[in-house]
This record gives structure tokens, sequence and C-alpha cells, in this order.
């Protein structure tokens, strides 16, 4: 795990400022990138697509409230 992942589980997750479900999106998207990057073939079907960047966009969305610009 990056020390990026790791701080925002201890420091946003943790305290309870924002909920768990994002630091497993990011552990979960970040294991996707790896295989991406070291794994000889790798299939990303429509629907896992779909997925992540559904993901993604929720948790923008709560970041941009988190920040107050939502």
């Amino acid at each position: 795990m990056s020390g990026n992942q790791g701080a925002f589980g201890e420091h946003y997750v943790k305290t309870g400022l924002f909920d768990a479900r994002y630091h497993r999106w990011l552990l979960d998207a970040f294991d996707r990138r790896i295989e991406g990057d070291y794994s000889e073939e790798v299939v990303v079907v429509d629907q896992d697509a779909t997925e992540l960047i559904e993901q993604a966009k929720d948790f923008l969305q709560e970041a941009k409230h988190f920040l107050g610009e939502g």
C-alpha cells in the first residue's frame, strides 16, 4: 500500500471524515492499476470499468462536499 492510501485511511477514514468504502475503493482501484502495469494480459470488462468510473465520481462528489465546494 502506498503512503497516500495509508494516510487517507488513517486521517480521513479512521477519524470518521470519510466512509470506509472510499478507502476500500481506493485500495481496489490501486490493485487493478498494479495488475495492469505488471501483468502480461489484463482483461477489463465494460461492467468493471463502469463500476470504477462510478466509484470515482461518487468519491469526487464526496470530496467536493467535504471541501465545501459541492
